[in-house]
């Protein structure tokens, strides 16, 4: 692993201790932007963004957007030896050169429409934000993939 990397995996691990929001991920009260998905769809093609998928790696085999990339919710706490070490520093140098990190879920809910609970995209949002990845270059994808 490259010395980045590791410095990201200790945050992480940090950050498990801190006021956990579920998966292993602090809660610092961060929140995303949603973009909708006509919008989100014209920036796939202009080539100006980049789509996380927070679900099951399952889920993502079955059905997913072109060109995005799986980081499943559960696997953050639940299964870290599993997750692309190289994601989150690609999704970083992605944002950098001016792309959109746009997340996704099967639903992409607000707290508000899931009983206070935190929606796996916001999850994955929340976890790129604390190693790195602008919050400004991050956005949810409203209605996630069933919208989409």
């Amino acid at each position: 692993q490259a010395p980045a990397q590791d410095g990201a995996v200790a945050k992480a691990a940090a950050l498990v201790g801190a006021r956990a929001m579920g998966y292993g991920v602090a809660d610092t009260g961060v929140d995303f932007d949603f973009v909708a998905p006509r919008e989100a769809h014209a920036m796939l093609k202009g080539d100006k963004a980049v789509f996380v998928d927070a679900r099951d790696l399952d889920d993502f085999r079955i059905s997913k957007i072109q060109t995005s990339y799986s980081l499943p919710a559960n696997d953050i706490i639940f299964h870290p030896d599993k997750l692309d070490k190289a994601l989150v520093p690609r999704c970083k140098a992605l944002a950098e050169a001016g792309k959109m990190v746009i997340c996704v879920s099967d639903a992409g809910i607000s707290g508000m429409q899931n009983r206070g609970h935190v929606s796996r995209c916001r999850h994955i949002a929340q976890y790129l934000h604390e190693l790195g990845v602008p919050r400004e270059a991050i956005r949810r994808l409203q209605g996630g993939l069933n919208a989409w």
